[in-house]
């Protein structure tokens, strides 16, 4: 029996995330997923009772589908810098086929969803993140600096000395791409200066959004 049910259901979370991922969660319906597999509505409905049961189930298998990914790199032994292009390489082939916002959708659609995925996302990748920094320091690779990890974004690069800060930070705040896939709850402004054994920053602004 159970050689019988689970290939069935492995193949409607296929699917099913598939269409999630290129077309997005609200959008995609049960009658969607249906006629996709020539199957009836009926048959998803004995393994999965609503549709927020599937996508639960497809954005856990999503993840852990990530950060096997992400281990097979690690496992790899780059140095550092390497393994940190690997990672944003495959993040950026991973979701280049989305023709709309999955992620968007999950948050405002599905929010108790996302913020399950948002917090094992962020802890996950906190200690990606903090573990190639401690490779790149060993290895030589990045200079240590006695400051925490903080993760941030870089939202751009700015010229002039001159700019009204809060013009600026409100310019990122309405942008379309970051408030539909961040919650953006700060923004830095920063100055750097090339030094001999690396970039120095200084803060010259911070907007509360």
């Amino acid at each position: 029996f159970k050689n019988f049910t689970y290939p069935m259901r492995e193949k409607i979370m296929s699917k099913a995330s598939d269409l999630f991922m290129k077309l997005g969660f609200k959008s995609v319906t049960m009658d969607d997923i249906a006629g996709e597999m020539c199957i009836s509505k009926k048959t998803i409905y004995k393994f999965f009772s609503n549709k927020e049961i599937l996508i639960e189930e497809i954005t856990g298998m999503i993840h852990s589908e990530i950060h096997e990914i992400v281990g097979q790199i690690v496992a790899q032994n780059y140095n550092a810098i390497e393994e940190n292009y690997q990672i944003r390489k495959m993040f950026k082939e991973m979701f280049k086929s989305a023709d709309t916002s999955p992620v968007y959708q999950l948050k405002k659609h599905y929010p108790s969803i996302f913020e399950k995925v948002m917090e094992k996302e962020i802890n996950e990748c906190n200690t990606l993140f903090k573990n190639n920094i401690e490779k790149g320091i060993a290895q030589g690779l990045y200079r240590k600096e006695q400051r925490d990890f903080q993760p941030h974004l870089s939202l751009g690069r700015l010229n002039q000395q001159d700019l009204d800060f809060s013009v600026v930070c409100s310019h990122w705040k309405i942008h379309p791409w970051i408030s539909d896939e961040l919650d953006v709850k700060q923004v830095l402004v920063m100055s750097s200066e090339d030094m001999h054994d690396g970039p120095e920053y200084t803060k010259l602004a911070k907007i509360n959004l």
